[in-house]
């Protein structure tokens, strides 16, 4: 939904809160924590592009959006499976590999923000958004690095 402008900020917040609703882990476990800093930081994402009214994204953060999906995605499927410490050290090295991705293009994105952007509003905009982009990729490592500790299969939903 970040990629479908206006972003709408409570409707993307409640689709995101009711993926972390149905944990039903401990409420402090290290892999709860980190799906919920996930969804956290995905809803602060949609609120500051709302509020920066971001109407168009640079392309490099088209791409992080796309890295999050994947990242997602990845998620989605090893949950999905059963676990074992093989699949799950396969998916903290996708997530890793995603996460370097993302560096690159927060990388391309700043220096073309040095060189070819005048507009200094549009910039701390994206920058606020891109910002909190980065904290969803971390949010992700984090579950990442949780998983290997604690199987998701100890969640339920």
């Amino acid at each position: 939904m970040l990629d479908m402008l206006p972003v709408v900020p409570d409707a993307v917040h409640a689709r995101l809160s009711a993926l972390a609703e149905d944990i039903a882990c401990e409420p402090n476990c290290d892999l709860t924590r980190a799906l919920r800093d996930v969804v956290v930081h995905l809803a602060a994402t949609a609120e500051l592009a709302h509020r920066h009214r971001v109407t168009a994204l640079a392309d490099e953060l088209a791409e992080i959006i796309g890295i999050v999906e994947e990242c997602g995605r990845n998620t989605a499927r090893s949950f999905a499976a059963p676990w074992d410490p093989v699949g799950a050290a396969r998916y903290r090295a996708e997530i890793l590999r995603l996460a370097g991705d993302a560096d690159d293009a927060f990388r391309r994105l700043f220096a073309r923000w040095y060189f070819d952007i005048d507009d200094l509003a549009a910039i701390a905009g994206m920058r606020d958004v891109g910002d909190e982009l980065e904290n969803v990729i971390r949010a992700f490592e984090s579950v990442a690095d949780a998983v290997l500790v604690q199987p998701p299969n100890e969640l339920s939903g």
